[in-house]
C-alpha cells in the first residue's frame, strides 16, 4: 500500500500489537529501493496510540491529512472522533470483539468515495465462527450498550459531580435512586451542606476530574528515558504493571526500551534505548474465587452462570518473542527479582 501510495489505517487490538507491526513494517520497507523519488519509505507510515504524547497524536493526524504519510497503525484511539481526511483501505488486524466497534473501524474509509475494508482473522473461536458465519457480522444488528446506572458507586460519582454544578435535593432521586443513602454520605464527609433540606457542595472545586476519561487507575506511572531524561509517557498502573516490568521491552513509536527499573513508590519507570529482536509480551497468574451465584442457564454442553468473583492477578513471568517469525525466544520469571503486587478486583460476571 505505502509503495503504491494508497492512504490506509491498520487497526490493532493491543498497544503492543501496534509497535510490532509497525516496527516490523518499517523493517521491510528499510530494504526497499524506492527509485522513483529516492524517498525513505519507513517514513511514510506512523504509529497512533494511548500512551502517545498529545503533541505525537496531533502531529501524526497533521501529516496523515497533508498526505505526508501514507497510513498509520493504530488502536480504537484512531476509531472515532478525529478527521484524518479520505481513507483508502481499513484493515482490521483481528475481529476487535463488538460488531459497533468493528463498523466504526470500516467505517473510516469511503466517507467520500468508493474504498476497501479487509478482516484479517486469526485461528481463534470467534475468528472461525466469524469466518463461517458471516452473516453475524454483515447482516445483523449491533449490540446493546450495558450500563447499570443503578450501580452505587456509579451514581455516587454523578450525585458528587451533579452537586458541584447545582445544589440538590431529595426530589431528584427520579434521576438518581439512591440519593437518600448517598446524601448522608456526603454530609459526612464535609462534602456537603444542608440548608433546610437543599443540600450545597462544599468540597473541592472539580469532583469531576477525579475520573480520567482515558485511564481507569487514579495511580499514573511515568516512563523515563535514563539517557536524556524524557518522559515518554504515561500510564495507568495496571498498564505499567503489564508493560514496564524489570527487563522488558517497551516500545514507542517504533524505537525500543528496556525498562531498568519500576519504581513502585514513586511511579516511575526507568528506561534507556536499545536493539534488540525481540519483544516481550507478560506471563500472568490468576486466581478466580466465586463469591455468589446469582442466576444460571444451562446453554449445550455447559452452564453460563451470573453472579459476582473476585479476580487477583499478578505478573510473574515474561516471554520474548522473536520480531517477523513470532519464535519464543525464551521464558523468564520475575518472581525473584519484583514481584509485582497481586491487583484485587471485584466483578459481577
Amino acid at each position: 500500500m505505502i509503495q503504491n501510495g494508497r492512504r490506509f489505517i491498520t487497526f490493532c487490538k493491543s498497544r503492543r500489537e501496534v509497535e510490532v507491526v509497525l516496527k516490523e513494517t518499517r523493517d521491510k520497507l528499510s530494504n526497499i529501493e524506492y527509485i522513483p523519488s529516492l524517498l525513505d519509505l519507513t517514513d511514510k507510515i506512523a504509529g497512533y496510540r494511548g500512551g502517545y504524547k498529545k503533541e505525537e497524536r496531533k502531529d501524526i493526524e497533521k501529516r496523515l491529512v497533508k498526505g505526508d504519510i501514507n497510513g498509520v497503525i493504530a488502536t480504537n484511539a484512531l476509531e472515532l472522533g478525529i478527521d484524518i481526511g479520505d481513507i483508502d483501505i481499513v484493515i482490521c488486524s483481528g475481529f476487535p470483539g463488538t460488531k459497533a466497534s468493528f463498523w466504526q473501524q470500516i467505517g473510516r474509509a469511503g466517507r467520500r468515495k468508493e474504498a476497501v475494508g479487509i478482516l484479517i482473522l486469526d485461528v481463534g473461536p470467534i475468528y472461525q465462527y466469524i469466518a463461517v458465519n458471516s452473516e453475524f457480522l454483515l447482516k445483523t444488528g449491533i449490540e446493546n450498550a450495558v450500563l447499570d446506572k443503578n450501580n452505587l458507586f456509579i451514581q455516587l460519582a454523578h450525585v458528587r459531580a451533579a452537586a458541584a454544578e447545582l445544589p440538590l435535593t431529595l426530589d431528584d432521586a427520579e434521576l438518581f435512586p439512591d440519593i437518600a443513602e448517598i446524601i448522608p454520605v456526603l454530609l459526612k464527609a464535609g462534602e456537603l451542606k444542608n440548608d433546610g433540606g437543599i443540600f450545597t457542595w462544599i468540597g473541592k472545586e472539580h469532583p469531576a476530574g477525579d475520573f480520567s476519561l482515558r485511564n481507569i487507575s487514579r495511580d499514573i506511572y511515568k516512563v523515563i528515558n535514563k539517557i536524556n531524561g524524557e518522559m515518554l509517557t504515561e500510564m495507568d498502573e495496571y498498564q505499567a504493571f503489564h508493560e514496564v516490568y524489570e527487563k522488558a521491552i517497551y516500545m514507542h513509536d517504533g524505537v525500543q526500551y528496556m525498562v531498568e527499573k519500576l519504581d513502585l513508590v514513586n511511579r516511575i519507570a526507568t528506561v534507556f534505548p536499545i536493539e534488540v529482536n525481540y519483544f516481550t509480551v507478560p506471563f500472568t497468574d490468576t486466581m478466580v474465587n466465586i463469591i455468589k451465584e446469582f442466576k444460571n442457564t444451562e446453554f449445550a454442553r455447559t452452564t453460563a452462570t451470573f453472579g459476582d468473583v473476585l479476580i487477583k492477578e499478578a505478573v510473574v513471568a515474561y516471554k520474548m518473542i522473536q520480531f517477523h517469525n513470532r519464535q519464543n525466544l525464551g521464558f523468564e520469571s520475575i518472581r525473584d527479582n519484583l514481584l509485582l503486587p497481586l491487583k484485587q478486583k471485584d466483578y459481577g460476571i
